[in-house]
This record gives C-alpha cells, structure tokens and sequence, in this order.
C-alpha cells in the first residue's frame, strides 16, 4: 500500500507540495499570500501536526515520493488534503480520504474547502454549508460529511 503514518522526514516534502498547489488557493495568484496562511504551512507547524495528539496524519508516496497527504484534526475536521497537481484525478485524495476517515470513526466531518476542491469533496459525499467565505483573499466553502 502506498499510504503510511506521516513522519516528520515527510515535512519538507509536505512543505514543498502545499506550496506547488498555491495557485488553487487565492482569488488573485499574483498576490502573495497572507502571513496567517503562511504561517499555517511553514515547516513547523508542519511539524506540530505530526507529532500532535490532535491530529491524524497520513501521507501517499509513489517510489518513495510523497504525492498526497492527508490531516484530521480531533477525528472530525478535515484539515489538509493535498495531491501533487500531475496526481490529480488518479483516485489520491479518495484513497487518503477513506483511510483516514476508517482510522478516525467519526460520525460527522467538517472542512474548509477551496473554491477548486469542492467538486472533489462532493464526490466524497460532503456538502455545502452556507455560501463561500473570503479572508484576505483566500476563499474556501465550509462544507460537512455524515449524519
């Protein structure tokens, strides 16, 4: 199987596919991003996910390469899902999706999505909550899964 418990030889790999995705993110990819944002993806706070009791982390390697990732923060949100771009549509995201849904039992899941994922999201079996929100160029859907 390729999917295996994250570990913290995974950060910078993790690091370097949140920040090839970027471009998914903003209203405005030729705006830099917000410090918040930033914040959340640097290598510590990386880091901080992994080693975390909050969170569940699995990671999706192809030949020893990291190409998926996936973080559930207190068995019931959603918080980081990324695929390499050129994996997109390969069936990743579903995979890491179902395992670390099997892994965290919960009954009900919640996630900011981007604007781009939605579509992905749904297939999964999650829906909208209200209309899409905005922080400082960033927009994201809230969306929910289960009862």
């Amino acid at each position: 199987m390729n999917i295996t418990k994250t570990t913290e030889s995974d950060v910078i790999p993790i690091k370097e596919l949140v920040e090839s995705l970027t471009r998914f993110y903003s209203n405005d990819p030729t705006k830099r991003l917000p410090a918040w944002f930033l914040n959340s993806i640097s290598e510590q706070e990386i880091i901080n996910r992994i080693v975390s009791a909050e969170f569940y982390n699995l990671s999706y390697k192809i030949d020893g390469n990291l190409v998926g990732y996936i973080a559930i923060k207190n068995n019931y949100q959603l918080y980081n899902l990324f695929v390499s771009e050129h994996h997109h549509r390969c069936g990743i995201a579903k995979k890491l999706w179902l395992a670390a849904k099997e892994a965290t039992a919960s009954k009900k899941y919640f996630l900011r999505s981007s604007i781009y994922a939605i579509p992905v999201y749904e297939r999964f079996g999650f829906s909208r909550v209200g209309g899409p929100t905005e922080k400082d160029g960033i927009q994201f859907q809230l969306m929910e899964y289960g009862e």
